[in-house]
């Protein structure tokens, strides 16, 4: 009893007060005091983060990955992004009906601005201090017929890299984001802290889980959280091993680069639609005519055709089963935007294969770089997340018409900030490129399970100041 007490008193004090050389909750539990403990191996242990001194804070906010992304980007004159998106169709309720939907595609032109504040933003975390580097971000995106169609405002914050050797900043330009802090005597009598803790007293470190989030305020009635970290380069070695790979070949998705065409992560259709990204590869093949099953073109499924009568009769050759999934989700492939004409008319507009697929406007977009005698020496890509393995999750907020008839279920980006060589002059700047993927949750499908209903962005971009340099030195023509 006595030998309790007497540990429980070493806990809260963090002394030793029965002269054996040991302060209970501080040595090893299976190794006799003043020996070393078999499982402490220092490969394993959290690093020893900086001591804060409160007289002396971080004054320089330090971004990370983050940091390259501070100023304005625009689409380069005569090219643009684009969406899809999925919404409930006029007179449908999610109450009473499945997923009846109404299909919106289209391109646009970005300005998204990024500013950073210098100053870090601190969080005190008890035993862990934090000071976080914050970017504010701000979206306008406009239609091909010049209506801003987007706006939004938020944040991405930088919370930190860890690594083994320190909890050293991503690229020394500012101070650390990470230290750690102990009780002092001024603490406890400021803070009323006696008994709960002594001078000296701290608690674990603490090993943040992402070193990205991004939160952000969309006018429909949603308020995002996401959260990611850099992927690691096993190359490299030293404390900067967490920096994210800087030379490889940029991919947008899995094979792009190799001739694969349809992404399952990347169509503008969810397999709770009745329909997935490996029927349309086989139709595809098939339809080719090759017999491998790996199209070697993208081509309109042959049941899109028969979407531009629909319905006709039963027997006719066009007629499709009203209750088959190409009924249902095939018009996606007949995907077109109007564009209003400067006599007054308007003409329509095909976007496949964009509206089947976004990301293919980034793939392009990369190989005319390749065509015009340019490439990319480097990037940093990074991808976040409001659906985490395990964890703490993200998520969105919802106002109460969206959370009940099209609720944002989850929400991914993926960014690729990369360094672009002119191999004619030498000169090299930077390209922004995106692909932003959510999935609206509708009430219930054909089987009694929610439908899930992909919204996707993705654009090019490059900062306004290079552009307007290229207009000013005559290499570029100024955009109308």
């Amino acid at each position: 009893m006595l030998e309790g007490a007497v540990n429980l008193a070493e806990r809260v004090t963090g002394k030793d007060l029965d002269g054996d050389g040991y302060v209970a909750g501080t040595g090893c539990p299976v190794s006799k005091p003043g020996t070393g403990c078999p499982f402490r191996n220092p490969a394993f242990t959290l690093p020893v983060y900086p001591a804060l001194d409160p007289e002396k804070l971080p004054k320089v906010a330090e971004h990370g990955v983050l940091g390259q992304l501070d100023g304005t980007w625009v689409n380069v004159p005569g090219t643009w992004g684009v969406h899809t998106t999925i919404m409930p169709a006029p007179g449908s309720t999610s109450e009473q009906m499945f997923g009846a939907f109404h299909f919106l595609t289209q391109e646009y032109t970005e300005t998204l601005q990024f500013r950073k504040n210098t100053n870090p933003v601190r969080n005190r975390l008890g035993s862990n201090e934090q000071f976080i580097g914050a970017l504010n971000y701000e979206t306008s995106i406009v239609d091909r017929n010049n209506l801003e169609i987007h706006f939004e405002m938020g944040q991405y914050l930088w919370l930190g890299v860890w690594t083994h050797e320190k909890a050293a900043p991503y690229d020394k330009e500012g101070d650390p984001v990470l230290y750690s802090r102990k009780t002092t005597e001024a603490d406890v009598k400021n803070d009323f802290l006696f008994p709960t803790l002594a001078a000296g007293s701290q608690g674990p470190q603490f090993l943040p889980p992402f070193s990205i989030s991004r939160q952000g305020s969309i006018p429909h009635g949603n308020s995002i959280q996401l959260f990611g970290k850099q992927p690691n380069d096993p190359n490299k070695e030293g404390p900067w091993k967490d920096i994210p790979n800087k030379d490889i070949p940029l991919e947008i998705y899995p094979g792009a680069n190799n001739g694969v065409l349809w992404d399952a992560d990347s169509v503008a259709f969810h397999p709770s639609m009745g329909f997935t990204a490996q029927q349309l590869n086989d139709l595809t093949a098939k339809q080719l005519g090759d017999p491998e099953g790996c199209p070697s073109s993208r081509v309109k499924p042959a049941f899109a055709a028969k979407l531009a009568n629909y319905p006709q009769p039963i027997g006719s050759a066009d007629y499709l089963d009203p209750e088959s999934n190409v009924a249902y989700m095939g018009r996606i492939f007949n995907g077109a935007q109007k564009l209003n004409q400067p006599d007054g008319t308007v003409v329509e507009k095909s976007l496949f294969p964009y509206c089947v697929q976004p990301n293919i406007k980034l793939v392009e977009a990369n190989q005319k770089l390749i065509d015009d005698g340019l490439e990319i020496i480097s990037y940093d890509k990074f991808t976040l997340n409001t659906v985490i393995p395990q964890g703490l999750q993200g998520g969105s907020l919802n106002n109460h018409g969206t959370e009940r008839y099209c609720k944002v279920h989850d929400m991914k980006v993926t960014m690729w900030i990369s360094k672009v060589k002119n191999k004619a002059n030498g000169k090299i700047y930077q390209q922004l490129q995106y692909e932003q993927l959510m999935h609206f949750q509708f009430g219930f499908g054909t089987d009694g399970a929610h439908t899930l209903w992909p919204h996707i962005q993705c654009n090019t971009l490059r900062r306004k100041s290079d552009l307007d340099d290229e207009v000013s030195q005559g290499k570029r023509a100024r955009s109308s």
